[in-house]
C-alpha cells in the first residue's frame, strides 16, 4: 500500500514540476513579446492559475516524504508508542480536515463552473484550476490517512 501511494504522490510531484516549468515558459514568452512585439495579455492570470495547481499537486508529495515542518522537539522525549499515538491522533485530525477541505474546494469549483466565472482580461474559466487544487488536496488527505493507519501499526506493534 505504501509503494503505491508514493507512487501516486510521485506522479504529482512529476505534474506539479511541469506546471512550473509551464509557468516559467509563460514569464519568458510574457518578457520576448514585451521585447519584441506586443505584449502577451493574462500573463499573471496564466501564472496565478497554474502555481495553484503546482502547490495543489505538490501537496501529497510533500507529506509522504515528510518534507514538511514538525514540531519534534517535544516529542522526541516520548517512547515510540506515545510517538505512534500522537502520530495516530493527529493525522486522523489532518486526515478529516483535508477530507472536508477537499470536499469544499470541489464544491467550490462547481459553483465556479455552474456560475460561469471567468477571469477579466482572458475569459478563462476558473472552475478548471481549482479542481486541481482539490485533487491535490485529496490526495493529502489519503496520505494523511495513510500515516494513521501506519501508526496504529506501530502502536500494535
Amino acid at each position: 500500500m505504501e509503494q503505491m501511494i508514493k507512487k501516486a504522490t510521485s506522479y504529482l510531484e512529476k505534474l506539479a514540476w511541469i506546471c512550473l516549468m509551464v509557468v516559467m515558459t509563460v514569464i519568458v514568452i510574457g518578457v520576448l513579446t514585451r521585447v519584441f512585439a506586443k505584449p502577451m495579455v493574462g500573463t499573471d492570470e496564466y501564472t496565478g492559475f497554474i502555481m495553484a495547481c503546482f502547490l495543489g499537486l505538490s501537496l501529497a508529495h510533500c507529506a509522504i516524504n515528510n518534507d514538511h515542518i514538525a514540531v519534534e522537539m517535544l516529542m522526541d522525549k516520548f517512547s515510540p508508542k506515545v510517538q505512534a499515538i500522537a502520530d495516530f491522533i493527529t493525522n486522523s485530525i489532518a486526515g478529516v480536515f483535508w477530507a472536508f477541505a477537499a470536499w469544499y474546494v470541489g464544491k467550490y469549483a462547481y459553483s465556479m463552473y455552474t456560475g460561469g466565472e471567468v477571469t477579466m482580461t482572458t475569459t478563462t474559466p476558473f472552475y478548471p484550476f481549482i479542481y486541481v487544487v482539490a485533487f491535490g488536496v485529496f490526495g493529502l488527505m489519503v496520505v494523511a490517512i495513510f500515516k494513521a493507519i501506519d501508526s496504529i501499526r506501530r502502536v500494535v506493534k
